[in-house]
Order: C-alpha cells, then sequence, then structure tokens
C-alpha cells in the first residue's frame, strides 16, 4: 500500500510539474508580461474586478484577441520576433551612447 501511495505521489508530482511548464495553473505569466508588451486597449470591466485588454493596432499587430489569446500564431511569433529585435536595437543604441560619456 505504502508503494502504491508513494507511486500516485511521484506521479501527481511530475503531472503538477508538467502543467506548471506549459502555462496552466500555477504556470507561467501571460505572454505580453514574458515579452514586455504593454496592452494598449481600454480596461475591460468584468464585474467584480477589471481585465487589461489590447486595442485594435495591437489585436492586428500580434494576431491576438482582445484578451490576448493568440489567434494566428505564426503572425504572433513574427510580431514577438520584431518587438524583440527592436527592443535589442534600442538598448544597443542607448548602451552607444553611454559611452561616449567621459568622466573627469
Amino acid at each position: 500500500v505504502r508503494v502504491a501511495r508513494f507511486a500516485t505521489a511521484l506521479l501527481m508530482a511530475s503531472n503538477m510539474r508538467f502543467v506548471a511548464c506549459v502555462g496552466g495553473k500555477g504556470g507561467l505569466p501571460p505572454w505580453w508580461i514574458l515579452n514586455g508588451v504593454r496592452p494598449a486597449g481600454p480596461p475591460k470591466n468584468m464585474g467584480s474586478y477589471t481585465v487589461v485588454t489590447f486595442s485594435e493596432s495591437q489585436q492586428e499587430q500580434f494576431g491576438v484577441s482582445e484578451s490576448g489569446e493568440v489567434k494566428d500564431q505564426l503572425k504572433f511569433e513574427a510580431a514577438l520576433a520584431a518587438a524583440k529585435k527592436a527592443k535589442t536595437q534600442a538598448a544597443s543604441e542607448k548602451k552607444m551612447n553611454h559611452d561616449d560619456i567621459v568622466n573627469v
């Protein structure tokens, strides 16, 4: 009986870890937080709480719904890659500007 309980507990623990890895209950934050994208739509009142929404232009750009659910995976991946590239270039340019400063 103890071995069966241990095996069941081990199986449940491994399943919980899998759920957490794919962003299920207790998993990762939403994609827009992980990628530094700020939803620009108007707040949506859900009765007892308010949620963020994506603007029409963001929905078109990222291929997502108002709530951020991915609708067009290819468009989504391309837009994220472009956003990351732009962010990297901006950070690189900012670093280059700081390198020009001479401290005396």
